[in-house]
């Protein structure tokens, strides 16, 4: 009798020790890139703009704060009134930049050269935008022009991408 108890006990422990969720190791999971989506309120391209950002951090820093034979990257007013939700980057202290970029899956030309003239460049509606705070360069967002042609031209305003 006593060691039909003692099976009990040590059956019931065990349950309970199984019945214990199991966090899921980070071994296995596959960290993805954080994107954002840019979506023109007219769009006459075929294409889903879509832009990895840490493809766009890095052209940003790339690009820096001078000019080439492109015109960029050069000064964004901001007269859109975009909020970028970035301290650095909405509290007008700062001036931002902005700098042509692709999206993923843009085969033709996947960096902006700014020691190429725009006309001899691939067209892009999308800029990424970045403060210049006391030479250090500070990652506001990603922005399209709210109209894009056929061959991907951006036209009037910009909107932020999400």
């Amino acid at each position: 009798m006593h060691s039909t108890k003692i099976l009990v006990l040590l059956a019931a422990s065990a349950a309970s020790v199984l019945a214990v969720a199991v966090p899921p190791s980070d071994q296995n999971l596959q960290a993805r890139a954080a994107t954002v989506s840019c979506k023109p309120k007219i769009n006459l391209s075929t294409e889903k703009f879509v832009v990895n950002v840490d493809h766009a951090k890095a052209e940003a820093k790339k690009a820096g704060f001078t000019d080439g034979k492109s015109g960029y990257p050069h000064l964004f007013q901001n007269h859109d009134g975009i909020k970028w939700g970035v301290h650095n980057c909405d509290d007008k202290k700062n001036p931002l930049q902005e700098y042509p970029v692709y999206w993923q899956g843009y085969r033709k030309q996947t960096v902006w050269n700014k020691e190429v003239k725009v006309k001899e460049q691939e067209s892009t509606p999308l800029r990424v935008v970045y403060a210049n705070k006391k030479g250090s360069i500070i990652y506001c967002g990603v922005m399209t022009h709210s109209k894009v042609e056929k061959n991907n031209r951006g036209l009037d305003n910009f909107q932020k991408c999400d």
